[in-house]
């Protein structure tokens, strides 16, 4: 199989996970959105939230910089926030706030999270927590 890519090309963008470089796809590149995905959920199941908060917050913060909202709308709409922690919940949401008008697979990303912290946490405390991050 040969990989052919037109234009210039294009950089992996970098996100350190504290144990060695990890990437993200530029626009054109091969998703590997299922890859990080896996990588935050192993970090939450081993407890260590603040490193899959850090690298939620690296790898999406340069991906909305360097604009690839597709990456991004394919990564939201493969998350499934049963298998977060409301805390991570909230950093997919946090990350993507100011950008929600380019992504449309956040709004379906929100309610999915409203569903399950309203489960979790009761949905007025869901209201609260989330109203500001819709």
């Amino acid at each position: 199989m040969t990989l052919v890519m037109y234009g210039p090309p294009l950089a992996l963008i970098p996100s350190c996970n504290g144990s060695g470089i990890t990437s993200a796809p530029a626009v054109g590149m091969v998703d590997d959105s299922a890859a990080f995905l896996a990588e935050v959920y192993q970090l939450a199941d081993a407890g260590k939230l603040q490193d899959a908060t850090d690298k939620i917050f690296e790898t999406v913060d340069r991906c909305l910089l360097n604009e690839q909202f597709d990456y991004c709308n394919k990564l939201l709409s493969r998350i499934d926030p049963r298998r977060l922690p409301t805390a991570l919940m909230r950093s997919f949401l946090t990350i993507t706030s100011a950008a929600k008008d380019k992504l449309p697979a956040r709004s379906a990303f929100h309610e999915q999270v409203f569903q399950e912290m309203s489960r979790l946490k009761g949905e007025e405390k869901a209201h609260r927590i989330l109203g500001p991050l819709a």
